[in-house]
């Protein structure tokens, strides 16, 4: 049974958002959706951070969790709407758990509360479409309906100490009363008691007016808390969070944290792996439990089966063994016919003699063609239609029929116990749903990279604002830069980190200039692709001339690379059971890749391509390698291919 966390309170979430607004100017990367948890990974001043959310909870994770190979179709809808585009502002609506995310045409709304949704809507609040659709008597989260917010909470940290004072009454009891009505959550609720030194239980028509001033009093303390995010730790296991200090935790181990969210990401994070391992672990028990009850439905089986296959091989023999006193049975019988007697005659004159054939029949049946007799200690039933020769043989062929039965599901039972040895086997290597740490990106992952066989960094930029970085940040006078003679080309360079660059890496870094230009979309078998010192790249052009963003001005001779192949090695680079997917040079693919594919310009849609990708290198793998591999989402393999389309060989 799943272990249910608890949610973030509208404090914890304001809380939170404070420390997301590094987010406000980035923009989307990607966002993957698994069942109702949706995760949006933005790339800001601060790097890429991955937002997590999921009713009840909403933070930043540095854990890395397992992309659906096939994404659901609200996550697709928010990839088309959302991918690439920029965040203008991230903000909590009044006190309610509600946050709203806008971009420059759109507003993405995460409802945090326990049935929460999150909703994408056009600017005016039009929902485009929801994570779920929610019929409420007073609103509608449906397509092409307005947005209604749910109806407004009381925000107590906005009431002055007359108008809080006023509305501590009735019936309720006090930490009921401020966890529910006043929107401040049980812990917090508890914990405000605690501090005025106010039985949580007394209701709140029971207080004082020098108690509610007192619990007023300790809320403002409260608002103004230092933030010290910690979790709570019982036998290492986190039990708890809280952003500041709390006399409910007094005395209790803790771990402390430099932000709030990591403190909610080490939580949520560890519980979400907890229950997909307990949820592991209750399928793996049913799945067992079911096998063990196919193996004793099958085992039962084999049980009737060798008794029928024994009974019916006895009463052959048993027919075998007296063929000729059937044969009289079978002989007189006809003849009485033959004189004209009824079966009742028969019968009748059957039961008044004492012969050994009279005392073998033990019932005639006439209407069905058949004789119960009694041979060899046994019922034994024959056809009289048949000879006795020609029923013995019935009987054999009988027995055949059930002792190849009887193997086949002997077999079946060796066939299940083989696949258990073999899934336990796998279970024991598998890695359980732990989401993984994130590694910290080094600078040049942001752009196209990659290393040749030598192993010199290559730096490429993926469109006009990345090539300008590139030229303005990160290329030096040692390096090389290389370009493909057509109109859309990425600035690559080569770098040298002290070292003398070599003609073998500057045509291997060529090739990756190649493939990420125009030429791949057009189909290309190769395009001519120069090289030149940075001291002969200017972003300054010619008196009357313009640049655009992304384009420089090359001076003096080009170096060229005539006729570089249109192509782009895809492989795993493995490394302390990690795996990371790599795109480079045949040769440096080789140098730095257990296992690798080449991929040229072609006509198998990008997702297709990718799945192949990751396909084709799993059939490589050595079987110690297929988990690690397993791992790596074909959105990675899908983000290194060139253009829309591609032709996988090898």
């Amino acid at each position: 049974m799943k272990v249910k966390m608890r949610e973030m309170t509208s404090l914890e979430l304001a809380i939170a958002l404070e420390e997301m607004r590094v987010l406000e100017n980035g923009r989307v990367e990607k966002i993957y959706q698994n069942g109702r948890q949706i995760r949006v990974k933005i790339y800001c001043k601060e790097g890429e951070k991955e937002l997590v959310f999921e009713p009840g909870k909403f933070f930043l994770t540095n854990y890395k969790r397992r992309a659906l190979s096939e994404p659901p179709s609200f996550c697709m809808l928010l990839r088309k709407h959302l991918m690439g585009k920029r965040v203008i502002w991230i903000k909590q609506k009044g006190f309610e758990r509600i946050v709203e995310i806008e971009f420059d045409d759109k507003i993405l709304i995460f409802e945090i509360f326990s049935k929460g949704n999150a909703i994408l809507c056009e600017k005016d609040y039009t929902i485009i479409m929801p994570l779920e659709v929610q019929l409420w008597r007073e609103r509608e989260i449906m397509p092409r309906k307005v947005y209604k917010y749910p109806p407004s909470l009381l925000n107590p940290f906005s009431l002055k100490e007359e108008e809080f004072c006023s509305v501590i009454k009735g019936q309720k009891k006090i930490a009921s009363f401020l966890a529910s009505d006043l929107s401040l959550g049980g812990i917090y609720a508890e914990e405000l008691c605690l501090r005025a030194g106010i039985d949580k239980a007394k209701k709140c028509s029971e207080l004082s007016e020098e108690e509610k001033k007192k619990l007023y009093k300790e809320l403002q303390k409260l608002k103004e808390e230092k933030l010290k995010p910690y979790v709570v730790l019982s036998n290492t296991e986190p039990i708890d969070f809280a952003p500041f200090e709390l006399l409910l935790h007094k005395g209790k181990e803790k771990k402390y944290f430099s932000s709030f969210n990591q403190a909610l990401d080490e939580f949520y994070t560890y519980w979400e792996s907890k229950n997909a391992e307990m949820e592991r672990v209750r399928e793996e028990k049913e799945t067992e439990e079911k096998i063990k009850r196919i193996v004793e439905r099958q085992k039962e089986v084999v049980k009737n089966l060798e008794e029928l296959e024994e009974k019916t091989r006895k009463k052959a023999e048993a027919l075998f063994n007296n063929l000729n006193l059937v044969e009289r049975i079978f002989s007189a019988l006809r003849k009485a016919r033959e004189l004209g007697m009824s079966w009742e005659e028969i019968k009748e004159k059957i039961s008044l003699e004492d012969s050994a054939e009279a005392r073998a029949i033990k019932d005639i049946r006439e209407h069905e063609g058949k004789i119960l007799l009694w041979i060899g200690g046994m019922d034994v039933e024959v056809d009289f239609t048949l000879s006795p020769m020609e029923n013995a043989q019935r009987y054999y062929e009988m027995a055949k029929k059930y002792r190849k039965k009887m193997e086949g599901a002997k077999q079946k039972i060796e066939e299940i116990r083989k696949s258990i040895k073999e899934s336990k086997k796998l279970k024991e290597k598998k890695e359980i749903a732990l989401p993984r740490k994130k590694v910290k990106k080094k600078w040049y992952e942001k752009f196209r990279w990659s290393f040749t066989s030598e192993g010199f960094l290559v730096v490429a930029g993926k469109d006009a604002v990345q090539n300008e970085v590139l030229y303005k940040k990160y290329l030096e006078q040692s390096d090389i830069v290389l370009h493909a003679d057509i109109h859309g080309a990425p600035l690559t360079i080569v770098k040298s980190q002290g070292r003398e660059i070599t003609p073998l890496a500057i045509r291997e870094a060529a090739e990756l200039a190649a493939a990420y230009s125009s030429a791949w979309k057009l189909k290309l078998g190769s395009v001519d692709v120069y090289w030149v010192l940075p001291k002969q790249v200017s972003k300054t052009p010619p008196a009357g001339q313009y640049l655009a963003k992304g384009a420089f001005m090359i001076y003096g001779q080009k170096n060229y690379l005539r006729k570089t192949e249109v192509k782009i090695a895809i492989g795993i680079m493995l490394c302390e059971n990690e795996a990371r997917a790599f795109a480079g040079s045949i040769l440096g693919a080789r140098a730095h890749c257990k296992y690798f594919v080449t991929v040229f310009p072609g006509d198998t849609p990008k997702q297709k391509a990718g799945e192949k990708i990751k396909l084709k290198l799993l059939q490589k793998a050595m079987p110690e390698d297929k988990e690690v591999i397993e791992r790596i989402s074909v959105d990675e393999f899908i983000s290194l291919l060139p253009g829309s389309c591609g032709e996988i060989v090898g």
